[in-house]
């Protein structure tokens, strides 16, 4: 149970900040191509 808790726990730091991570990447190649 507690190693179910832990993979579930690092699944979600993992999960999180992918979708933020892509939405910079596309923040910045827009910004690029702007400018």
């Amino acid at each position: 149970i507690l190693y179910a808790l832990a993979a579930a726990v690092a699944v979600g730091v993992f999960a999180v900040p992918y979708p933020l991570y892509l939405t910079t990447q596309t923040d910045v190649l827009a910004a690029l191509t702007r400018s």
